[in-house]
């Protein structure tokens, strides 16, 4: 009779132990995975808020500048008359 270690049901038991870290490695890199791919989202969709508030920014200050040049050069049209 051979020792236990070299039974059938021992080697039927590594092999499961083997394949039950094979699948929970294979899990976790997929959940790591899926973590990155949330996380770019997420960074995308930051980054296309940041642009639009950004858009806005401009757009306002533009609108701003011109508002307040358009009375001055009326002042110093009117200054050189």
């Amino acid at each position: 009779m051979p020792p236990p270690w070299k039974t059938w049901w021992a080697y039927t038991l590594y092999v499961l132990i083997i394949l039950t870290l094979i699948v929970s490695y294979v899990r976790r890199q997929k959940q790591k995975l899926l973590e990155k791919q949330q996380e770019l989202e997420r960074e995308k969709a930051i980054a296309v808020q940041l642009k639009e508030a950004d858009r806005v920014k401009d757009e306002f200050l533009a609108n701003t500048s011109h508002e307040l040049r358009t009375p001055s050069m009326v002042l110093l049209a009117l200054q050189s008359l």
